[in-house]
């Protein structure tokens, strides 16, 4: 655990402090969820996923889930806490063949968004049709052209120093007089 909060911290440049209590299953759940988000810049489920967005993006979360036929959704913004510190995970996009906003949840959220303010974060439950799966991937975090990641510190070995890269040599020929 303690590695993946160093890891999260590191890559969001972001301090987190673990509290001095015990940890919960859920303060566990959600340091693995935002470790493999930052890590691989995705999440693959196939069970529930819920997300925190914006009223704007929360409307047309429903709009597209509702009838179970979405495809793709996004990019929306996300932040996600951690020992109460928040951590910007940026744009993401929701891809999955059938997912939906269990039926349950939707009269509720629907009340909710109706009375969020615009910058008020709401969480979204959402479910993929059985024997389905989506994926969340998250831009910011995705290695880049190559699959390299930009950020190759976390490969080093423990104790290592940082390696920086070097400026290249010019090969200019150079003339005499």
């Amino acid at each position: 655990m303690m590695e993946k909060l160093v890891f999260i911290q590191n890559k969001t440049r972001i301090h987190l402090t673990i509290p001095s209590r015990d940890l919960t299953p859920a303060d566990v759940n959600v340091t693995n969820d935002i470790f493999q988000k930052v890590k691989t810049g995705e999440l693959v489920s196939s069970g529930d996923i819920t997300i925190g967005v914006d009223r704007d993006s929360a409307k047309l979360v429903i709009e597209t889930f509702k009838d179970a036929k979405a495809l793709r959704v996004g990019p929306m913004e996300q932040s996600q806490e951690v020992f109460g510190v928040t951590i910007p995970l940026g744009p993401f996009v929701v891809t999955c063949p059938h997912a939906y906003i269990p039926l349950e949840d939707l009269d509720a959220l629907e009340k909710t968004i109706s009375t969020a303010s615009p910058e008020e974060t709401i969480h979204i439950r959402l479910r993929p049709v059985e024997g389905h799966f989506m994926v969340l991937q998250y831009t910011k975090w995705l290695p880049q052209e190559g699959g390299v990641s930009a950020d190759l510190s976390s490969l080093a070995p423990p104790g290592s120093k940082p390696v920086r890269k070097r400026k290249a040599k010019s090969r200019r020929s150079h003339r005499r007089k």
